[in-house]
């Protein structure tokens, strides 16, 4: 079962994302801020972040550097926002495994958008050469 961690200020947001993740079997668990995202990613060692942009303390996009810096670019990242603020990084622009959503949520908009993010993670793993090749 892969495991999701969502990231967001809302506690509705997460909820309604929550669920309709639990209802597709993935594994979640949630915070309020991207402050902790260090250390919840070394303790739970999710499979995907899904964060939001506009949150006191670290935003949506700090979380994304900070995630790319300390993790590499193996970890696919979902930024859900109610803004039309642009996500903006020049790694952003080039990352396969960065996704964007508006808010509000449309389940099955939401949910295609995971498992694309990880049939990408899938492809780029299956392309990394094996030990001894």
């Amino acid at each position: 079962m892969s495991r999701i961690l969502i990231i967001d200020d809302d506690q509705s947001i997460r909820l309604i994302m929550s669920q309709i993740l639990r209802a597709a079997k993935y594994e979640v668990a949630e915070l309020d801020s991207g402050l902790q995202v260090l250390e919840a990613i070394k303790e739970w060692k999710p499979d995907m972040l899904i964060t939001d942009i506009m949150m006191p303390g670290a935003t949506g996009q700090a979380v994304y550097q900070i995630v790319r810096s300390k993790f590499g670019p193996g970890l696919p990242i979902l930024v859900c926002s109610g803004t039309t603020l642009k996500f903006k990084s020049e790694q952003a622009a080039q990352d396969p495994l960065l996704g964007y959503m508006f808010k509000p949520i449309r389940p099955k908009e939401f949910l295609g958008e995971v498992v694309s993010l990880f049939e990408a993670k899938k492809a780029l793993d299956a392309k990394e050469p094996k030990d001894g090749e």
